[in-house]
């Protein structure tokens, strides 16, 4: 890199759009572009239009053979960017915004999207990180830190040997990454605080648990109405939505939802969990944890903060055991993310 160049760190994200409720099943995958030397103030603010849309992924069939998904998403990617391909390397020169020219490298820092896409971008097998090479029956592994997936000990692998990393690895079907200088694919997976926290670790387990238990302690039919009678009586207050009475039977939330719900549910359910202060440290733990992670800046001792709840976490998800078909906490790649938070 030549002396007084400036790195530009480019910030990818996609995710599925539905483009109105009337169109009936019709979806679209936009993919959106911003640089990491913004604020993030300004990069989430809709007012400053920092962030750009680059392109609209293609629709596959609905019953594809086995690579022509992943085939057609990183083929359509690479035409994307490939426009960053060569300045990744050789960098280019522009007028900046304090009227001096520059010369800057733009590489590809993040790729912000859900889980699911996240296995297509880096063709990992689905219940598999996309991070680190930990097996889906170790899960979540929170005693230890797997290896690290790296794309140089990939690149030369055969189809059987990347099996064996679980990998999906095709001929003439490369990953897009392979093709921008300075880019580690599986590092650029960013967390993912709406999916993997709000509504995976809140909504989809821990909520579903908690329930569940409550339902066996009060019945079916009673411990769902006192569930909805604590929410209900809840006063208004003017930063968190007003939850209804029938709470339990609500089928879908929005973001906003989830967030309320989470400053909330433990005062709500605490009388509900008299004598099961195990069951009711889980939730203060799940809850700190998400508050945590909202911060826009840490330090060593939020992050010690972070550490303390995910060993909150740790000791008491066993309670839940019960609730899980499989009788097992592994295979939940929601919650081994976890760790990324800290990391």
């Amino acid at each position: 890199m030549p002396d007084g160049s400036t790195v530009v760190p480019a910030i990818l994200g996609s995710d599925k759009l539905m483009p109105s409720t009337l169109s009936g099943d019709k979806t679209d995958r936009p993919v959106y572009l911003s640089i990491g030397s913004l604020s993030k103030a300004k990069r989430q603010s809709v007012k400053t239009n920092r962030l750009i849309l680059i392109g609209l992924l293609p629709k596959c069939p609905n019953r594809p053979k086995t690579h022509t998904k992943r085939f057609a998403y990183h083929e359509s990617i690479a035409a994307i960017l490939r426009a960053l391909e060569e300045p990744a390397n050789s960098g280019l020169t522009g007028l900046c915004a304090d009227g001096r020219t520059h010369h800057a490298i733009p590489r590809i820092a993040s790729f912000l999207a859900d889980y699911p896409e996240q296995c297509t971008i880096t063709m990992v097998k689905n219940g598999w990180c996309p991070r680190c090479e930990i097996c889906p029956d170790d899960m979540p592994g929170f005693a230890r830190r797997p290896r690290r997936c790296h794309p140089q000990r990939y690149l030369h692998l055969s189809t059987t040997a990347a099996e064996e990393v679980v990998l999906w690895k095709f001929a003439n079907c490369p990953n897009f990454a392979d093709a921008h200088a300075g880019c580690n694919i599986y590092s650029c997976m960013n967390v993912d605080r709406l999916h993997q926290l709000l509504k995976g670790l809140f909504k989809d387990h821990t909520w579903e648990w908690i329930v569940s238990f409550l339902k066996d302690i009060y019945g079916q039919e009673k411990g769902l109405d006192l569930i909805d009678e604590r929410f209900s009586i809840i006063p208004r207050f003017s930063i968190i939505c007003q939850i209804g009475a029938k709470l339990t039977r609500v089928k879908q939330w929005t973001g906003a939802e989830y967030k309320d719900l989470v400053k909330v549910w433990p005062a709500a359910l605490a009388p509900l969990l008299e004598g099961h202060p195990d069951h009711f440290k889980f939730i203060i733990s799940v809850t700190d944890f998400i508050l945590i992670t909202s911060y826009h800046s840490h330090t060593e001792t939020t992050l010690k903060y972070l550490q303390d709840a995910l060993s909150g976490i740790s000791s008491n998800i066993h309670l839940f055991l019960p609730y899980r078909k499989s009788h097992s906490m592994s295979k939940i790649p929601k919650i081994h993310s976890l760790l990324r938070y800290i990391e």
